[in-house]
């Protein structure tokens, strides 16, 4: 073994260390992060397996499956000219679905949400969408190409803005976890929370697109999947990069350690053997997150590496605060209004409501009248949930969200507006259901005019 192979592994050692504290410290975040991820199809799907397989003798298609599979079954129908064919079938749907409503307490037949769902489930909502289309444009094939487009443009949403852009979230999450405390939930929402997400999910379909065309070539497919193998870590940094530039900064700091990422992802081998013999369990609960921590280990590295070799565009990786905690005369100076709110606000300034009141406030989230205390209490609770957080922010236990090359804004005064925690008079909520019925009234109106 040479000496740079020695180091590699001792390199590799030290981060995979790093990567367990990392992981034991936010468990459940990153467990829950990394099931997503394999539900939703974005990584670690290996590990949903056992969910996939199919035994003729005792697996059954679930209801999604069934109506998925129908309705692409009835578009390649009509795309066919068997629309008559289609409307047949879509009757019998219907009748079967009135005829299995025979507990009238379930109403799985009747109803808005009802409707909307049977439509789905007995492929109604492609005539009525193509039927539409047709009368609208005054054209016979209009129909069939309405629904074409739609179901492109749904599912170029799922995949870019959806599956793309949260292998940018399950970054930024486990480079937050590895240098501080806390991490937000709210910080699912990264992409919308920088207000970068078209652009990020722009990024990845280039990355994307760039891939596919270089596996036309006989090895291109493997190694270029190296070469862009960090441009989800640096989107998840610096989202303001534009996407060629950090595709080109990926390979530019990839060179030279294409085989080592692969040597390193080849070193896992035993944990997957383990995970197949456990149906996925040991994939779920420990290597998803053990891998995801340990990589975001490399990417530090990497990073680190780069910036001290003076690569071209490295200056780019400029958020310094996820990887180091800045001292806090520096947060305190960009989050002053925070230490000044903090400093000022008493957290005796208002008396939780008691008896009957407090009761109906605190479980059912219901006033019978406006009432002033319970009010007040629930501002005051408000805003000590936002000044815990800016806390939080100060002490170094989270990441500082303005420091961002994207700044992610922390509000720390009182919340307004309508709010989930709130408590609302019987006549707030009277007021509520006529609005919502008045919704409902026009959507209905608008789809008979359609």
């Amino acid at each position: 073994m040479t000496k740079r192979e020695r180091n590699a592994v001792m390199d590799r050692k030290v981060m995979k260390a790093a990567a367990k504290g990392v992981f034991k410290r936010q468990y459940w975040l990153i467990v829950v992060m990394c099931l997503i991820a394999a539900l939703i199809g974005v990584e670690y799907t290996s590990s949903l397996w056992v969910e996939s397989y199919e035994d003729p003798t005792m697996a059954q298609p679930t209801v999604v499956d069934q109506a998925t599979e129908r309705l692409g079954t009835m578009l390649g129908q009509m795309a066919t000219g068997n629309e008559d064919q289609v409307r047949d079938e879509v009757a019998r749907n219907e009748q079967d679905i009135r005829d299995a409503d025979t507990i009238a307490m379930l109403g799985r037949s009747r109803g808005v949400f009802a409707s909307v769902l049977n439509s789905f489930s007995s492929g109604s909502i492609l005539l009525t969408v193509s039927d539409a289309a047709r009368s609208i444009l005054q054209s016979p094939n209009a129909g069939i190409i309405t629904l074409i487009v739609i179901s492109l443009i749904v599912y170029l949403f799922g995949w870019l803005f959806i599956q793309e852009t949260y292998t940018i979230i399950i970054r930024r999450i486990v480079l937050e976890a590895r240098t501080y405390e806390q991490v937000p939930l709210r910080r699912f929402l990264y992409p919308i929370q920088t207000g970068r997400w078209p652009h990020m999910a722009w990024t990845m379909f280039l990355t994307t697109l760039y891939l596919i065309l270089w596996s036309f070539t006989v090895v291109g497919l493997f190694v270029k999947s190296y070469s862009y193998f960090l441009v989800p870590y640096i989107m998840a940094e610096n989202p303001t990069m534009g996407a060629n530039e950090a595709i080109t900064l990926s390979r530019r700091m990839m060179k030279g350690h294409k085989w080592e990422c692969f040597v390193m992802q080849l070193s896992f081998i035993g944990w997957h053997v383990l995970s197949a013999l456990t149906f996925g369990l040991v994939g779920i609960f420990w290597l998803n997150g053990y891998q995801a921590a340990f990589f975001a280990e490399y990417y530090a590295r990497l990073r680190a590496l780069a910036k001290g070799n003076g690569v071209e565009g490295s200056e780019r990786l400029c958020d310094e605060a996820l990887f180091v905690r800045p001292d806090r005369a520096t947060v305190e100076v960009v989050y002053a209004d925070a230490a000044e709110a903090i400093a000022s606000t008493s957290r005796e300034h208002a008396q939780r409501p008691t008896g009957f009141t407090g009761l109906l406030a605190d479980w059912f989230g219901i006033t019978l009248r406006r009432n002033g205390k319970v009010d007040a209490w629930q501002r005051h609770e408000a805003q000590m949930d936002a000044l815990d957080h800016a806390q939080d922010i100060l002490d170094g236990r989270c990441y500082p969200g303005r420091l961002a090359p994207a700044p992610i804004g922390t509000k720390v005064e009182r919340i307004s507006g309508p709010d989930a925690t709130r408590s609302y008079t019987v006549l707030n909520l009277v007021m509520m259901f006529f609005i919502f019925c008045f919704v409902g009234w026009i959507w209905e109106v608008t789809l008979a005019f359609i």
